[in-house]
């Protein structure tokens, strides 16, 4: 998944607030009233042990032998009663204690995530406001002077703010990879010497580079001041499914910039591996950055931030979904095919075994659209398939959706759900999308997998989750690839040409086709 999960709490209390209009100026010292929370929390826990520590370091006074006759024997069970009285009751407060002690910490966590991701956003408009060009991955530059190093900082997006905002910068290197000292969260300010006129470029790993923003704001950048601005996603307009090939593609990821999702996926275009074997292919992001050649990332207004809440402690991701598809629904490609399928990363991805199954899909294409479920518990975000009308319906429906679980779960319109869960609430019980069960998608660990799945020669599955390495990724698809002998390949390819016709949507698609033209079309920077 796609989203920087922190496990700091439900976040219900503050749902809604509004951002701050000058975030990138939020002080980065410790606040007082952080201070403070420490010094309650700490006494909390102090008070815990207090509380039970003299009771375990020593015991109950033995009882003399001469204490028990008459009497004693009665005194002694009242004794054993009020001891047991008391010791309940401090059983009791030391727990009250740390409940309290761990609500302190909880909130003092969101608290720090909410100011780390006011502070993120801050910096992300500011990016779009003053039309930074994109951030290169694997790339270093040398110039003879070096002007500084700034150490800590925490992205390339924030290194390049700092180069733009010194006029003497001319370009910017920021290191990414991690546990390496002198390199990582460093941010390295040059400046062309007096007998060089053009920058140097050179390839590194672990380093992005790049070149300053205009360093005067170019124009005012739209950016959600609240949760609701969230679901408000843009009008659609009219469909186009007419003529399109029934299982043509579109395939989308969603990357978490300066993580190792960078990696998985420039080992995926390299070999024609998983979204770049679709017709159409693009790659999202927080952070316009230039992953490979011409492969540029589609900025998103997100940060990719989130807690992680909710009865099972899932990333609390919807809003970052929300970004995501309002621009797919800008960007329109949608539009040119009869299938978006939304990917993670790290799913290694057949797109040949998808064909087949949207092929069975014809009679669902009009009217609201169709989605495939890929888990008898529900939809699983690893592969999300969705027919161009469905899109279209998630952005004429998202708000009412929003409003609609707002009254359903007393709270926020999100639920505390991940937006898997969310699509899947609001496609089936608010929108009226058609829901097909489709168990060939998927395995994954999280849908009750048989044992060896990690093997990948289940020659019918579309996708297997999760693959975080970049070397297990390639060798589940390569061993997936040779169960499937060439001929097999060829003839689940998704280029048949088997067109969408509204005045035929009864006809069932054909079972074989003379066609196998491959047409894969890079995404436009």
């Amino acid at each position: 998944m796609a989203s920087a999960d922190v496990e700091f709490g439900n976040s219900n209390e503050v749902r809604g607030l509004l951002v701050p209009e000058d975030i990138q100026q939020i002080p980065t010292r410790v606040a007082p009233w952080k201070k403070a929370l420490a010094v309650v929390i700490g006494s909390g826990v102090l008070l815990a042990l207090v509380l039970i520590v003299p009771r375990l370091s020593h015991g109950e006074d033995s009882l003399q032998s001469d204490d028990i006759h008459g009497g004693g024997l009665q005194q002694l069970e009242d004794d054993d009663d009020d001891d047991g009285a008391a010791a309940a009751a401090q059983a009791a407060q030391a727990a009250a204690a740390a409940r309290a002690a761990a609500a302190a910490a909880a909130w003092a966590r969101h608290n720090a995530f909410l100011h780390a991701k006011w502070a993120t956003a801050g910096v992300n408009k500011w990016l779009d406001e003053h039309d930074c060009p994109a951030q290169m991955n694997g790339w270093d530059v040398k110039t003879e002077v070096d002007l500084k190093t700034v150490w800590n900082v925490r992205t390339a997006a924030d290194c390049q703010k700092l180069c733009t905002e010194d006029a003497d910068c001319d370009a910017f290197a920021w290191g990414y990879a991690r546990n390496k000292w002198g390199v990582t969260d460093n941010c390295f300010i040059k400046q062309l010497g007096e007998n060089e006129t053009r920058l140097n470029f050179t390839k590194k790993d672990g380093i992005m580079a790049g070149v300053p923003c205009n360093r005067s704001k170019e124009k005012d950048v739209w950016w959600p001041a609240n949760i609701q601005d969230r679901f408000d996603l843009p009008d659609p307009g009219p469909e186009n499914i007419r003529g399109l090939d029934v299982a043509s593609m579109l395939c989308l990821v969603l990357m978490m910039p300066y993580s190792y999702e960078q990696g998985l996926l420039e080992m995926q275009w390299k070999e024609g591996y998983g979204i770049f074997g679709c017709d159409r292919w693009r790659i999202y992001s927080s952070q316009k950055i230039n992953l490979f050649e011409d492969v540029t990332t589609r900025k998103i207004k997100s940060t990719q931030m989130c807690e992680k809440g909710g009865a099972s402690s899932t990333a609390l991701n919807t809003e970052i979904f929300m970004a995501f598809w309002r621009a797919v629904i800008e960007d329109a490609e949608y539009k040119q095919v009869s299938w978006t399928v939304k990917v993670d990363p790290d799913s290694v991805f057949f797109p040949y075994r998808l064909a087949p199954l949207l092929y069975k899909r014809l009679n669902d294409l009009n009217g609201t659209g169709v989605y495939l479920n890929n888990c008898w518990h529900g939809l699983h975000g690893p592969i999300e398939v969705l027919s161009q009308n469905a899109i279209r319906t998630l952005g004429q429906k998202a708000m009412h959706c929003y409003w609609a679980m707002t009254g359903m779960c007393h709270g926020p319109g999100d639920c505390n759900w991940g937006e898997d869960k969310w699509l899947d609430q609001c496609f089936q019980i608010f929108a009226g999308v058609k829901r097909r069960d489709e168990w060939a998608q998927l395995v994954e660990d999280h849908c009750d997998p048989w044992p060896g799945w990690r093997s990948c020669q289940a020659p019918e599955r579309v996708a297997f989750h999760p693959f975080k390495d970049l070397w297990d990724w390639k060798a589940c698809y390569e061993r997936g690839y040779k169960v499937n002998n060439a001929s097999q390949v060829a003839d689940k390819l998704p280029h048949h040409r088997v067109l969408v016709n509204i005045s035929t949507l009864t006809t069932p698609p054909p079972t074989t086709s003379t066609t196998t033209t491959t047409t894969t079309m890079a995404a436009e920077s």
